[in-house]
């Protein structure tokens, strides 16, 4: 059972320390739950190795442990980081430290939950305009919502908590073909472009933030119907935001599962039917 009061603490100190570049989220009280819930189950084969600091650092200098192109920027507050190195210093151990050990180069590399193509795409000129920020976020919520967009469009594996969700999708893709690569750079870039030239900038930001559930309802439905968007595609969604069977489907218990499918149906039908 997720404790509220440990729940609000993290959800008002995230918001507090965000960077000012960083994406502006509406709060939804399922969404923060959904992240808060237990992590996924994971098949790891593990070896020891305890590296001291010394030589995890001489390893780095050698570039035989190196951080792939998709890891995550340095999102540490100097307070955080002084604390790590004060640990270092009065004897601490270091921390478990996760790599994937490539054969063929026998190099070490940092463990991250997002691939080269996702990081690419998240920089794309229509994607930004959607989200309203340049600059990618600190916290890769942006990245985050890619991932969605493209999980969901096979609604009949969704299953809940979304994160999970999220991870297996991952997962499942993390070796794709360049052609599959080729057709999902091709299906998000078509959707940004539509939504942004149909909707305008942020669409998706219809009462305080970015609604995800909003985002992930009608970017599905537009990736599907790239070829047959209606004159009155603006009007329509005007219509879709403003029914209140949608509202709770993008407010309340979001990341149920028939509240996901419905909402995606919804948004479907009212923008395409």
């Amino acid at each position: 059972m997720i404790n509220i009061e440990e729940l609000d603490a993290r959800i008002k100190y995230e918001r507090e320390h965000q960077a000012p570049t960083d994406l502006e989220l509406e709060p939804i009280t399922s969404e923060d739950e959904d992240y808060e819930s237990a992590p996924p189950g994971y098949q790891i084969s593990t070896y020891p190795a305890d590296f001291t600091l010394e030589v995890l650092h001489l390893k780095w200098k050698s570039s035989e442990i190196l951080i792939p192109d998709f890891q995550r920027g340095f999102v540490w507050k100097q307070v955080q980081a002084s604390k790590l190195i004060e640990s270092f210093l009065v004897g601490l151990p270091v921390p478990a430290v996760f790599f994937y050990n490539e054969r063929s180069s026998q190099k070490f590399f940092v463990i991250d939950a997002f691939n080269t193509f996702i990081n690419e795409a998240n920089t794309y000129p229509a994607w930004r305009r959607i989200l309203g920020k340049d600059t990618p976020d600190t916290r890769r919520k942006d990245m985050e919502l890619l991932v969605r967009f493209f999980a969901m469009r096979d609604i009949s594996a969704y299953q809940k908590p979304m994160k999970d969700f999220l991870s297996r999708f991952m997962r499942k893709n993390r070796d794709a073909s360049p052609t599959a690569i080729k057709a999902s750079r091709e299906v998000f870039e078509q959707t940004c472009d539509a939504v942004v030239t149909s909707l305008g900038e942020r669409p998706f930001h219809v009462r305080a933030g970015l609604n995800a559930a909003v985002f992930d309802g009608v970017m599905t439905a537009f990736s599907k119907h790239l070829g047959a968007i209606p004159g009155d595609i603006a009007t329509r969604y005007k219509r879709l935001i403003a029914d209140s069977d949608f509202q709770k489907r993008t407010h309340d218990t979001t990341t149920d599962v028939d509240t996901v499918r419905e909402r995606l149906r919804q948004a479907e039908r009212t923008l395409f039917g």
